[in-house]
């Protein structure tokens, strides 16, 4: 077990959650900048392709709810095993995860395959709509395999205590998709112009910056908890453990996007315009909650470890000092 995650148990509070939430907090925003980047290059295309990024941005974060949401729950148990020192539990969690990740991105394929045209249908009848919100819609979610795969290779990472490296695959896949975005939407350096789709297109390549990145660094630092598929058996009691924290998360978030899914066929019914709106102010809200959801990030690790380790101590001045920071 490396100094980093050693810290978790030995290292002074506040210092320690400060530390570990500040690279996730600015990582986020980042993430959240990126989002109203790509709104406005897309708006550039019109009222029509605005609102169809808008229509499929809900889809989008239910994709990222569900990744969140389960590696919460097995960074949670990897962080507890880890402060029990039994390092064999924690490399099967990580193992699981990568599983569960595939299994998750199975639906979204499918769902990418033969869903987004129907999906987009449901709620107009526009083609000037429907053509381009379903292409995007295909596209992010067959190339969700790198988005959902990231997340738990960085979940994996933040259990151990390095929040350092998850910042830099997030960063690096954001400032990836605003530099491709121009190029793929309008046509430059000798692109083709793709409009919405060439969104969708950068989108999935800075997923994929993200990945390679995230793989990159899992395997050329030294690591508490690494992913080794030699005797891997499928666990359901493990599998059960990371649902048992992962799931309430995951429905939590996407309560969020099923609100706006609801509210954009409620608007889309007075005008493509006021769907749009609602859109960009969904995403402008992202500023809002990004420093505290960063902050989680930081302080999940050091929960779990401590009540691996059953270090009550350190559980307790932990609490006391997050929760004035999220109202």
């Amino acid at each position: 077990m490396n100094d980093r995650t050693l810290r978790m148990g030995t290292a002074p509070i506040l210092p320690l959650i400060i530390s570990m939430s500040l690279p996730s907090m600015f990582s986020m925003l980042i993430q959240a900048l990126y989002n109203i980047v790509d709104s406005i290059f897309v708006s550039q295309l019109g009222e029509a392709a605005l609102s169809a990024v808008s229509l499929v941005y809900p889809v989008q974060m239910i994709n990222i709810s569900v990744g969140v949401g389960t590696s919460i729950g097995f960074s949670s148990l990897i962080s507890r095993r880890l402060g029990a020192k039994d390092g064999e539990a924690a490399q099967s969690a990580a193992q699981h995860s990568i599983l569960l990740a595939f299994m998750h991105w199975l639906v979204f394929l499918v769902f990418g395959l033969i869903g987004a045209k129907p999906f987009a249908m449901a709620f107009s009848d526009d083609p000037a709509l429907i053509e381009p919100a379903a292409a995007y819609c295909s596209i992010v979610c067959i190339g969700s395999f790198f988005a959902l795969n990231t997340m738990s290779f960085e979940k994996i990472m933040q259990a151990g205590g390095d929040m350092i490296s998850p910042m830099w695959c997030m960063i690096s896949g954001a400032i990836t998709n605003i530099i491709l975005d121009p190029i793929m939407i309008f046509g430059y350096f000798g692109m083709p112009a793709m409009g919405v789709a060439g969104a969708a297109i950068a989108t999935v390549i800075g997923q994929f910056v993200s990945f390679l990145i995230a793989n990159i660094l899992m395997h050329r630092k030294e690591r508490p908890v690494k992913v080794y598929w030699k005797k891997f058996k499928i666990d359901k009691r493990i599998i059960k453990d990371i649902y048992d924290v992962g799931f309430p998360s995951m429905i939590m978030q996407s309560i969020g996007s099923v609100l706006t899914l609801c509210l954009n066929a409620i608007l889309i019914g007075f005008s493509t315009t006021a769907m749009a709106i609602y859109g960009v102010y969904f995403k402008l809200q992202s500023f809002v909650f990004m420093p505290v959801f960063g902050m989680n990030h930081g302080l999940m690790p050091i929960l779990g470890y401590n009540s691996g380790a059953k270090n009550r101590k350190r559980l307790m001045p932990a609490f006391r000092y997050a929760m004035p920071v999220a109202p």
